[in-house]
Formats: C-alpha cells, sequence, structure tokens
C-alpha cells in the first residue's frame, strides 16, 4: 500500500500541496472527523514525496471522487499522474465523461484503475489536474496490489446505508446494535442526531439540503463514519 491521502492507512510523507499551479492549490476539510481534500481554484495539484519509493509491484490505484450535484461534465477532466523522479518518465490516467469510469456528479465514485508501474523503482511525485475547481472533492488515494479495498475507509464494524442517494428515507443495517447516530455536512455542522439503539432502523432526512454528508454511527465503543448523498 502507497496511500497519499487517506485516513484509514498511513500516509507517506509529503508535501501534499506542493504548489505546481500557485499557492493552496487543495484543502482539506474535516466532517466528522472524516478528513476529505477539496480541489480549489488552481488547475493542479503536485504532491511530492519526502524520498522515492520503489511502486514497481504495484498494480492499481483507488481514489474516491465527489463533483458537486448538478455540475455540467462536458469537457470536465480529472486527471492522475505518476511520476518516476523529478523530470522523469510520467503516467497518466484520464477521466472524463467518456472515460471508463465516466465521471458522474452527484454522488461518490469510486475508481479503481489498473497501472503499469513495472519501471517505477523512484515514483517521487503525483498530480492531479481538473478543470473541476471548487466543484470536487476526493478522499482515499493510494496505490495498491491486486483486490480493491472498496469505496468506505476501513471500519470497526459493518453497516449498509441505503438508497444512496437518499430522498426521503434514509434506511441503516448493521451487525450489531447502533446507539447513536449523526450526520454531519460538509462543513462539519452536525444536521440530524438519533438514538436508535437497534441493529436496523429508519431516518427522516426530507429536510436535509442536497449536498454530501458524512454519515457517523457508534456501536459501544465502537465508531464508524460513512459517506451520503442527498
Amino acid at each position: 500500500m502507497i496511500s497519499l491521502y487517506s485516513d484509514a492507512y498511513t500516509n507517506v510523507s509529503s508535501n501534499f500541496d506542493a504548489g505546481w499551479c500557485g499557492a493552496n492549490s487543495v484543502s482539506e476539510i474535516s466532517v466528522a472527523g472524516n478528513a476529505t481534500t477539496a480541489f480549489l481554484g488552481n488547475n493542479c495539484q503536485g504532491i511530492v514525496l519526502d524520498a522515492g519509493i520503489d511502486a514497481s509491484a504495484f498494480t492499481n490505484l483507488h481514489v474516491d471522487i465527489y463533483i458537486e450535484a448538478g455540475t455540467d461534465l462536458t469537457s470536465s477532466v480529472f486527471n492522475l499522474k505518476f511520476v518516476n523522479q523529478p523530470g522523469g518518465a510520467a503516467l497518466e490516467m484520464n477521466l472524463n465523461v467518456a472515460s471508463s469510469p465516466a465521471l458522474v456528479a452527484g454522488q461518490w465514485l469510486s475508481v479503481d484503475l489498473t497501472v503499469d508501474l513495472t519501471n517505477y523503482t523512484g515514483f517521487k511525485e503525483f498530480g492531479i489536474t481538473s478543470n473541476l475547481n471548487n466543484k470536487v472533492w476526493y478522499d482515499n488515494l493510494y496505490a495498491y496490489k491486486g483486490t480493491p479495498l472498496g469505496i468506505n475507509e476501513v471500519n470497526s464494524f459493518s453497516v449498509v446505508t441505503y438508497p444512496n442517494p437518499v430522498e426521503n428515507t434514509l434506511n441503516v443495517s448493521a451487525g450489531i446494535s447502533v446507539d447513536s447516530v449523526s450526520i454531519f455536512d460538509i462543513t462539519g455542522r452536525e444536521v440530524l442526531r438519533a438514538t436508535p439503539n437497534a441493529t436496523a432502523f429508519s431516518l427522516d432526512v426530507a429536510d436535509l439540503n442536497k449536498g454530501l454528508y458524512l454519515v457517523s454511527l457508534k456501536a459501544g465503543d465502537q465508531e464508524m463514519t460513512t459517506k451520503l448523498v442527498k
């Protein structure tokens, strides 16, 4: 695992916002303790690792992407690039409305791409270029070997929330009794709280505005967070 950005894994040491296209290309937003990166006004972000890494055995790249609902994705791009070493060979993966997977708006897109890093024994830089400034957030950016690890970060117990995106009623099913649940908006403001004390229950979310939310659930001394789109 080479984690560039994730709460679930230990991230490699880096200059995460190296200023390739200017200062402050990204900003970290913490929602219910879950860190998510907001892509700001510049057209690119550069990540420069403190030390080169032998990435030659890694086969896949994962990232979760959320684009603001209602965004016109015509000609929109979200491009990801490995750089072997400063000024060295580069491997770029381009995401748009015609790519596989295709960019979508208003829901979390879980992207798993096969990559050939055979010659990347000195992986040192990673770039993101996009014209979706101030309209895109991302999470869980990492390279891995073999089987995808899924859209949700590692959690202490299993839970299913549906439908997602949701309209009026959110259904929750967990393997153990959930003591409390809180829903937070992208600014970290708590917008709903409940104490179901049940393994399966429903929440009325009809009054929530359209957008991205995080759902935090607690069961005894265990806690997990999952993403929700309204």
